[in-house]
């Protein structure tokens, strides 16, 4: 399995490039399956105006240290797992994932890349590649439990969140605002997850915060839409 430059893909949830005018979508971008296991559904389409190769893998994802992961699946099948497209045709994708039965959340993610295809001819070509996430056992009625905290390590101050929830979080517009009216957002990227048993971190690079002031963190859950409100005080330098 080839993993090279994915976790960036697996950590914002995004492609790494464009090419032959965005030539591979995928459909649905999110999929859902009961502990039970079963079969799911991907489609990959070809919009470009050149035949592409592309190749679907399985990993897991987990969250380390408030980092990304993703480990190679084998348990994870995938018919088939590679295919060549011609312009404006697709592919159905058939994807069986195991059953498990421990009352907790399972996270994969599902890597669609375009290949080099010897049939392009000459020119530059940035090859695509596309994250979905695969939610397998979500309990009913769960719901993420976030706890926010501030600390200082580094040389820098750092925003943190455990999620002891059942279910993954996923927060758009994250942003933190200081008692005296200065707005950052809390990183680059527009999209956070915190799956479930795990925490997010990251360093507030875009904004100076001194001990014992007032602060208030702000975004959206993305799959309900509610707000996020969260007020914390910046604590003290622990020697």
């Amino acid at each position: 399995m080839r993993i090279s430059g994915i976790a960036l893909v697996a950590l914002f949830g995004i492609a790494l490039g464009k090419a032959h005018a965005d030539a591979i979508s995928v459909s649905p971008t999110t999929l859902k399956v009961s502990g039970r296991g079963g079969m799911l559904i991907l489609h990959v389409a070809n919009r470009g105006d050149a035949p592409v190769v592309a190749q679907v893998e399985g990993f897991t994802w987990v969250q380390t240290n408030g980092r990304n992961r993703l480990k190679p699946n084998a348990s994870v099948e995938i018919s088939p797992p590679l295919m060549q497209l011609n312009p404006g045709k697709q592919q159905l994708v058939r994807i069986a994932v195991p059953a498990v039965s421990d009352g907790r959340e399972h996270t994969y993610r599902l890597i669609v890349s375009e290949l080099p295809n010897a049939s392009a001819g000459q020119g530059v070509h940035v090859l695509l590649r596309i994250s979905v996430p695969v939610f397998e056992n979500t309990p009913s009625n769960a719901a993420p439990r976030l706890s926010w905290s501030l600390d200082h390590r580094q040389g820098r101050w750092w925003l943190q969140v455990k999620n002891s929830g059942l279910e993954r979080a996923k927060l758009t517009h994250l942003a933190i605002q200081t008692s005296d009216g200065r707005t950052a957002p809390v990183s680059d990227h527009a999209l956070h997850y915190v799956l479930a048993g795990s925490r997010g971190t990251w360093p507030l690079e875009k904004i100076s915060l001194s001990v014992g002031q007032h602060v208030s963190v702000h975004g959206i859950y993305a799959d309900s839409g509610k707000t996020l409100n969260v007020d914390l005080d910046v604590p003290a330098l622990v020697p």
